[in-house]
């Protein structure tokens, strides 16, 4: 009597799990991102896939280089790739890395003058360097100033304070708006952006669409 009861309760639970999983809502994605890559191209333009998509749960996290997935319940990375990989991610190009130096039009004049500030960041202390010797024709500052971070710098040129040598994907709205000019372009310096998860993750059908997007907002840079 006992056994046909718990029998009973268990077919009961186990067909209670399984109308649960069914019904429940999939889990979101969670995006991790560089922060000034995040704060200047990513989040002005998530609002786009939530109009597109709006059952799809996105989750932004912050973070740059290495990272462990399962630790850190990310889902799915963008990341320069300018550092060592690990041989259980697969990695899709998402875009190169293009810098150029940028500035408010009223700081145009003491740009090609070669009397200017040039802005960098400290996570690439040496960036203004390996520009200025790619391009010998290109004025040169009279100082190089660094901030933290790539966010930091450009709202440093923003403010007048100099010429900020910025990926394109950080100052394209910014140049697009006119609020910054971009007289010398943008050229690659050699490395590039990926998408990158773990080998062993399924894509779902929601990440499919979420990389799909990515990569077309990156090709219109």
């Amino acid at each position: 009597t006992l056994a046909s009861a718990t029998g009973q309760a268990l077919g009961l639970i186990s067909g209670a799990l399984a109308a649960i999983r069914t019904d429940a809502a999939p889990a979101p994605i969670v995006l991790s991102c560089e922060r000034s890559l995040a704060m200047r191209w990513l989040i002005p333009r998530l609002s786009e896939f939530q109009d597109a998509y709006p059952a799809i749960e996105v989750h932004l996290s912050t973070g740059g280089g290495a990272l462990d997935f399962a630790r850190e319940r990310v889902t799915v990375a963008i990341r320069r790739l300018d550092f060592a990989l690990d041989p259980g991610w697969a990695v899709t190009a998402l875009m190169p890395e293009r810098v150029g130096p940028v500035m408010p039009p009223s700081l145009r004049g003491t740009f090609d003058s070669g009397d200017y500030v040039a802005l960098g960041s400290r996570t690439r202390p040496q960036a203004w360097q390996a520009w200025l010797e790619g391009q010998p024709t290109a004025p040169r500052p009279r100082s190089v100033r660094l901030l933290d971070h790539h966010f930091l710098m450009l709202e440093a040129a923003l403010g007048g304070l100099g010429v900020a040598l910025s990926p394109q994907a950080i100052a394209a709205s910014e140049v697009k708006a006119g609020r910054l000019e971009a007289p010398a372009g943008f050229t690659a310096d050699g490395t590039a952006y990926g998408l990158i998860q773990p080998r062993t993750s399924a894509i779902s059908e929601d990440l499919s669409a979420l990389r799909t997007w990515l990569m077309t907002q990156a090709a219109a840079l």
